[in-house]
């Protein structure tokens, strides 16, 4: 979806619509977070799910990735002025933030994984959450 939508914005083809429902692409992402939250939670010490190391990247990954492109999204809006930040929008981007760094920081404690990745994993969070933030800051 959000492929789609960074197609028409760069295109000056997305609606008035398109651009004031972005926080329902993002609900929806928040959402996935929170089902993942769900999974990893630590449950007086004892995880919910084991999660093996090569899904525990896939995941890790995977998150990352869709943060990178609603970064791409919200850079592509602020440079062609578009009026998108509804405070809804912005509220779910800043609770999904804020639960990848929960997730992470979960990860971590699981040591499923080795310190050498759970250290890149964090690194690529820290980076796209500066530069979404960074987005989120620009004033109109």
């Amino acid at each position: 979806h959000l492929s789609r939508i960074i197609v028409k914005v760069e295109n000056c083809e997305a609606t008035k619509r398109e651009i004031n429902d972005l926080y329902v692409y993002i609900s929806q992402f928040d959402d996935t977070l929170r089902q993942i939250k769900t999974v990893v939670k630590d449950n007086k010490h004892h995880y919910s799910k084991k999660i093996d190391p090569m899904n525990s990247e896939l995941i890790f990954h995977s998150i990352t990735k869709s943060f990178v492109r609603i970064n791409e999204l919200i850079r592509v809006l602020n440079l062609g002025e578009f009026d998108w930040k509804r405070d809804i929008t912005i509220s779910f981007l800043k609770r999904s933030l804020t639960l990848n760094r929960y997730l992470i920081d979960r990860l971590e404690e699981m040591k499923v994984i080795g310190d050498k990745t759970i250290n890149d994993i964090k690194e690529r969070s820290k980076q796209v959450t500066k530069l979404i933030i960074n987005e989120i800051n620009k004033k109109d």
